[in-house]
């Protein structure tokens, strides 16, 4: 019997939350596409230095291989509400392996719904190829989702780019990724729980928006 006549079975796919940033942050920026390479550990936490926040990751598996890793950073313990950290915009993204498939990305929706009712995405570019499959993901759930155009990349933050000399690799990318931030088209997103009004949303995303652009 040939190799070939075997059937493949699919990928096995389990999620995880793990307190704190998560070592797989830096083997899924690896296998990434050279535009999110630099969604490393240490921008996370460069990021959770500079404005704060309790850390966790969702870490997505797929046959035991890391393929998603999604920081996220409380913004609201009582409402339940957490964000990607990072520095401003356009950055606010995960890493995600290009061997990342729709059900890694149902299993993540999964977990975010188990560890938020509300998750604040961006400023990114509004055609960011991690975050569109979970936006999708997410419609198709269910979810509320509300967004809004980020007219500039914002100030400097000092503090958050200091943060990133303690990793060799991102001070190499440092210089390329300050001439990004004049990006256009840059949006944002919250998304919600089902049976949570979008109103509430829009009203955090504006309030959150200020604090955390």
């Amino acid at each position: 019997m040939l190799l070939a006549d075997f059937v493949r079975l699919s990928p096995l796919v389990r999620g995880q939350v793990v307190d704190g940033l998560s070592a797989a942050i830096d083997t899924v920026a690896g296998d990434a596409p050279e535009s999110h390479r630099f969604l490393r550990y240490q921008w996370f936490a460069a990021g959770i230095a500079a404005h704060g926040g309790a850390a966790r990751t969702i870490v997505i598996e797929s046959d035991n291989q890391p393929v998603i890793a999604l920081p996220l950073a409380e913004i609201s313990g009582t409402a339940r509400l957490a964000a990607i950290p990072g520095g401003c915009a356009p950055f606010r993204s995960f890493p995600v392996s290009p061997m990342a498939d729709a059900a890694c990305y149902a299993a993540l929706i999964e977990q975010i719904g188990q560890t938020a009712n509300g998750l604040r995405i961006g400023p990114v570019a509004a055609d960011d190829p991690a975050v569109a499959p979970l936006l999708e993901t997410a419609r198709a759930r269910g979810w509320g989702i509300v967004d809004r155009a980020v007219e500039t990349g914002g100030g400097e933050d000092d503090a958050f780019w200091r943060g990133l000399i303690s990793d060799p690799v991102l001070l190499k990318m440092l210089p390329a990724l300050k001439m990004q931030k004049a990006a256009h088209d840059l949006r944002e997103w919250l998304l919600l729980k089902p049976g949570i009004p979008a109103l509430l949303g829009r009203l955090l995303l504006g309030v959150r928006g200020r604090a955390f652009s």
